[in-house]
């Protein structure tokens, strides 16, 4: 791709962040959400999740905190908070809690506390997600790995998933 090209991405991607930022300072717009899937469709993942499972049992520290993440929202989904928050918790303990893995793991940890009626510790865990995922986009996001780690789209994920937090516990 010509450099224009590059250029031409990096303005589309900041202004549409910046639109964003003004609808959601307004309280107006409409916003993008994932909705949560349903049961049948969590049933499907089982197998993805069983192999994810066997990879953090063999090990693999690079992988962690991305595929504990997954699995903490794969579980807390299917309502099982108990080993969200366990993974959660794993993430967090692994290299990669400052990226994109690690917000993910603090908003799932946030909303597996509150339905686990743990709330003081939900509003602290959530507070951290939204001063870690705020830090990211102060930063600037672009195309390339972000400096805290992770993609643009990763740190995007991570405030949606935060948005559905403030909803259920604020």
């Amino acid at each position: 791709p010509l450099p224009v090209e590059g250029w031409n991405a990096q303005i589309s991607l900041m202004t549409g962040m910046a639109a964003a930022e003004l609808m959601l300072a307004g309280d107006i717009g409409l916003r993008r959400t994932v909705p949560p899937a349903d049961s049948e469709r969590l049933e499907s993942l089982r197998p993805a999740a069983e192999a994810a499972e066997r990879e953090l049992a063999g090990g693999s520290p690079e992988g962690e905190p991305w595929i504990s993440s997954a699995l903490a929202l794969l579980e807390y989904r299917r309502g099982d908070d108990l080993k969200a928050a366990a993974f959660c918790t794993r993430c967090l303990s692994s290299r990669g809690a400052n990226g994109p893995p690690g917000a993910l793991a603090r908003v799932v940890l946030a909303l597996a506390s509150w339905r686990l009626e743990r709330h003081e510790q939900g509003l602290v865990t959530l507070k951290q997600a939204d001063e870690q995922i705020s830090l990211a986009f102060n930063k600037g996001l672009g195309l390339s790995l972000h400096s805290l780690g992770g993609y643009w789209f990763d740190w995007v994920l991570a405030r949606m998933l935060l948005r559905e937090g403030q909803e259920q516990v604020l």
